[in-house]
């Protein structure tokens, strides 16, 4: 069986005390296509929109309790999940500024150390709104522009 990278994702969500969505089951049909077949991962797999979060929330601890998947380690789950971010953004399937965006949302979430927030803040973009006058309706338009 190989491993799938989208559990760091998943792990990260459980960690972060997150609701389960469709992430989850996409998560789970991979997991059944790369040879782990339990009886609530192929549950969990078959379920669909709307969720019952008490429900699902069961379901997901019993689906990590059975593949064995600890996520007690928060900063250790975290960094795994920074290095899943960054390596969609690496290879273009999320924007740079998206996996930014998500990170610094974690480090505020979890009060992390102002030295990351520092070194996430500056590779934002900044962002500068213009305001025009729109030629023949005299009305204002602000434009957000990322510079």
């Amino acid at each position: 069986m190989k491993p799938v990278k989208s559990t760091a994702e998943i792990l990260a969500f459980k960690a972060l005390n997150r609701d389960i969505n469709k992430t989850w089951t996409d998560w789970a049909v991979e997991m059944l296509m790369a040879g782990y077949d339990t009886e609530h991962l192929t549950i969990l797999a078959g379920e669909s929109e709307p969720f019952n979060q008490f429900e699902m929330q069961e379901l997901a601890e019993k689906v990590l309790t059975e593949l064995k998947l600890d996520y007690s380690d928060k900063d250790q789950i975290i960094k795994n999940y920074a290095c899943y971010l960054i390596d969609k953004s690496l290879n273009g399937v999320l924007d740079n500024v998206k996996v930014l965006d998500i990170l610094k949302d974690i480090c505020i979430e979890l009060d992390y150390e102002k030295i990351f927030m520092t070194s996430i803040r500056f590779s934002l973009p900044k962002t500068t709104y213009h305001t025009r006058k729109i030629k023949g309706i005299g009305t204002v338009q602000q434009e957000k522009i990322l510079t």
